[in-house]
């Protein structure tokens, strides 16, 4: 049985989430795991997820970031969706770096990019333009299968 139709299925399959949650939880955001590993969860968990549960687990990843990170993170965000023509009106504005550093609202930006290219945030792992730039997103996209793993553990109970 492939892990993902476990993860859909049965709290057991969710040990392998709760692995990941505990070592996302116990050190820095982006460490702890390999960029394959963090992109292979999350392929394999954001389907499951609902817009909502996604959403609140992009702001709950992004909360873990200080302003400055959050401004980074919206800024690269912003340079690939433009990069691959994608317009995101909150992006585009004047003072785009004031959406960036409300987690609430880059989280909803992101969720959108999500809807819009799901293909989108995992693959940009892949992409090297700087350091920062990848532990920011790894850190990012890790969050988010953290916490959305978080949500479905819940239900499962």
């Amino acid at each position: 049985m492939k892990v993902l139709d476990r993860v859909a299925t049965d709290l057991q399959g969710m040990q392998v989430y709760q692995e990941f949650i505990d070592r996302y939880e116990k050190g820095a955001p982006w460490a702890g795991y390999t960029d394959l590993e963090v992109q292979g969860r999350y392929q394999a968990l954001i389907p499951l997820l609902s817009p909502d549960q996604f959403a609140w687990a992009a702001e709950q990843s992004l909360d873990r970031f200080s302003p400055q990170n959050r401004i980074l993170f919206g800024q690269y965000i912003h340079q690939q969706a433009h990069e691959v023509g994608l317009r995101i009106p909150d992006l585009e504005e004047e003072d785009a770096a004031a959406n960036f550093r409300d987690s609430a609202t880059l989280a909803r930006i992101l969720a959108d990019l999500q809807q819009r290219r799901p293909d989108l945030p995992a693959n940009l792992l892949t992409c090297r333009e700087g350091i920062l730039n990848s532990l920011l997103l790894k850190a990012a996209l890790a969050g988010i299968t953290a916490y959305g793993a978080k949500t479905l553990i819940r239900e499962k109970r």
